[in-house]
């Protein structure tokens, strides 16, 4: 496990220093896995989501960066997890206009429309992400 820790830092690490932002299509997948993990645990779901957001000023309809996160879970194999981000995505890009004003509002928002145990769903299977995660990692990169 030591190893595959290791690698997830280093990448972490490489991403942050690449003058281009370009890592390879497994370590990218690592990338948003990753750091979705460390989000969810140092931000709880609503914080990780919020740093997933899309930008003020972009389209508040298009969540790029969790659709990708989704892909990179389907990837290494965690096909529930990426299912109930891609339901969160669903509802956050199918607002009706206006667009809810606070965090706060989007996220009861998204509650009402989703069922009430969604977030804690997701953050319970942050074990099972990391398994899949070290899985894929010594499949693909040790």
């Amino acid at each position: 496990m030591d190893n595959v820790v290791e690698t997830w830092n280093s990448i972490i690490g490489k991403s942050s220093q690449a003058k281009d932002g370009t890592l390879k299509h497994e370590e990218l997948i690592i990338f948003r896995v990753f750091s979705f993990i460390i989000r969810v645990e140092m931000n709880s779901i609503s914080g990780a989501l919020y740093n997933m957001s899309p930008t003020l000023g972009s389209d508040q309809h298009k969540w790029t960066d969790l659709r990708l996160t989704a892909e990179a879970l389907v990837s290494i194999g965690d096909n529930e997890s990426a299912h109930l981000l891609l339901k969160v995505a669903n509802v956050f890009e199918n607002f009706p206009e206006p667009f809810p004003q606070t965090w706060e509002e989007l996220m009861n928002s998204a509650t009402s429309q989703l069922s009430e145990d969604i977030w804690e769903t997701i953050e319970s299977r942050i074990p099972n992400i990391y398994d899949s995660l070290e899985a894929y990692t010594i499949a693909y990169l040790l």
